[in-house]
């Protein structure tokens, strides 16, 4: 408890102080996206929806592709960083859509989140649009292995998505451009 008073305060003085919060440290994203995936929210349990919805007894335990689902989460959140894909996690809410990315040269988080099926080729394909096209591949895939594949690359397009939505939560990434 008395850690957790002295974080409390020290965030306080660091809020006031005009001092810009860093970005969070790879793996700080992979904490979050771990504890998010563990998470009970309104009686929604993602380990629970795999069980009973898609027929993963292991739930978030359950491995793919060699890896579990709640680590290809975790992975997700720690590779959005890997080669230039840090450029695209930048957003200023006063610019422009256009120009709202990192020196309005590349862009903004939330469209980079969001761009169509293979757009992001040059990185790696890792937007909600891909991660809801692996979702359906998965789905209709015509093997195990394939599916497997699929779903392992679904989850870790979802870590990456949360990655660049809890960029914006730390002012380095917020008006950066």
């Amino acid at each position: 408890m008395k850690t957790l008073c002295v974080t409390a305060m020290g965030l306080a003085l660091l809020a006031i102080s005009g001092v810009p919060a860093p970005a969070f440290e790879v793996d700080t994203h992979m904490a979050i996206n771990e504890r998010a995936v563990r998470a009970t929210i309104n009686s929604f349990s993602l380990d629970e929806y795999l069980k009973t919805q898609l027929n993963f007894s292991s739930g978030v335990l359950q491995t793919l592709d060699d890896q579990r689902v709640i680590d290809w989460v975790r992975k997700g959140g720690k590779f959005e960083d890997n080669g230039l894909r840090f450029f695209h996690h930048f957003h200023d809410p006063l610019k422009p859509w256009d120009a709202s990315g990192f020196k309005g040269l590349f862009s903004s988080s939330i469209l980079w989140g969001q761009t169509q099926v293979g757009g992001q080729s040059l990185f790696g394909d890792w937007s909600w649009h891909d991660a809801r096209d692996y979702y359906y591949r998965a789905l209709t895939a015509g093997t195990s292995a394939e599916r497997k594949q699929y779903f392992a690359k679904t989850f870790r397009a979802i870590g990456q998505v949360m990655h660049l939505a809890e960029d914006v939560a730390g002012s380095v990434h917020v008006a950066a451009g």
